[in-house]
């Protein structure tokens, strides 16, 4: 399973050097190639991937960004990356006391 992700990471290296248009493209691409993950959804890595993907595909999908990281940390709460990207969602939504306690705690 770790290889499976790793080539989505690089598939996310790719993406950031595209076009704006075609970087969406490819990051919906991403996101629907980890939806076929489907026997993997009890694995942190997974919901961080995909929280961190829809984080910077879209400031209007921040909110499924932030459940994702929230999933990610109920399967590990010391995952460090979902954490630190859960308190810039919260950051982002305005709830700077959440996030203080999250970067913070």
């Amino acid at each position: 399973m770790q290889k499976i992700y790793s080539e989505i990471w690089s598939k996310y290296d790719e993406a950031t050097l595209l076009p704006e248009n075609e970087k969406v493209i490819a990051l919906n691409k991403i996101l629907a190639e980890l939806e076929n993950i489907s026997e993997d959804k009890r694995n942190d890595e997974y919901f961080y991937l995909k929280g961190f993907v829809n984080y910077m595909k879209d400031p209007s999908d921040i909110l499924l960004a932030k459940v994702n990281f929230q999933k990610a940390l109920e399967i590990d709460p010391l995952e460090s990356y979902a954490r630190s990207y859960l308190g810039h969602c919260l950051y982002d939504l305005g709830d700077y006391k959440e996030a203080d306690i999250i970067f913070y705690c």
